[in-house]
Parts: structure tokens; C-alpha cells; sequence
């Protein structure tokens, strides 16, 4: 069904809906670019100072230090054994949920 079948009372309301969606979203963009540059200001002053951890009673800070990870190259085992690859897939359900992208 197409919004435009709707009841003008319903349409509205869901109308409604979307756009405090897309208000809550940019704030949620805006709260978490913020909080990104208050880590890495938290990051350069724990390696200035050497503090691997941190505890001011409400929070605990722990600094981990970068490494190098191995991971799975799962496009390239695909391409090179499928049937391995194939082998070791497992089925995942995941829940119905909503996709908001914001138009210009």
C-alpha cells in the first residue's frame, strides 16, 4: 500500500513520524561527531601522559593500544574455494526494521 491511500488524519500522522525521525537523526550525527572528537582529544592526552586507565567514579577510560588483526578475506575464499566457502555458511535471521536516508 502507497502512503496516498491513506486517510489524510493517517497520513499526516505518519508524515508526521518520519520527519521527527530525520530530526532525531541529524542530532544523533551531530551528538556523535562531537563525541568522536572528545575521544580522540581522551586518546592523545592518555598517550601523553601514559594513563592506560582511567576511573572518576562514574566511568572507566581503558586505553588500548593499536595492533595489527588478522580477519577473514571472506570475498576472496569465495572466489578461490566456493565450496569450501559454501560449507561454512550459516543462515541469520535478522529483525524487520525501517532504513531512513536522508534526501537532499
Amino acid at each position: 500500500m502507497h502512503i496516498d491511500n491513506l486517510s489524510a488524519e493517517s497520513r499526516e500522522h505518519i508524515l508526521a513520524l518520519v520527519k521527527d525521525i530525520e530530526m532525531i537523526s541529524d542530532e544523533l550525527k551531530d551528538l556523535k561527531a562531537a563525541g568522536d572528537e572528545l575521544r580522540e582529544k581522551l586518546v592523545a592526552e592518555m598517550i601523553e601522559f601514559e594513563l592506560d586507565y582511567i576511573d572518576n567514579g562514574t566511568a572507566e577510560v581503558k586505553y588500548i593500544p593499536p595492533k595489527i588483526q588478522q580477519k577473514l578475506d571472506s570475498k576472496k575464499l569465495e572466489s578461490d574455494h566456493p565450496d569450501l566457502y559454501q560449507q561454512y555458511l550459516i543462515d541469520s535471521e535478522t529483525k524487520g526494521h525501517i532504513r531512513v536516508t536522508k534526501l537532499k
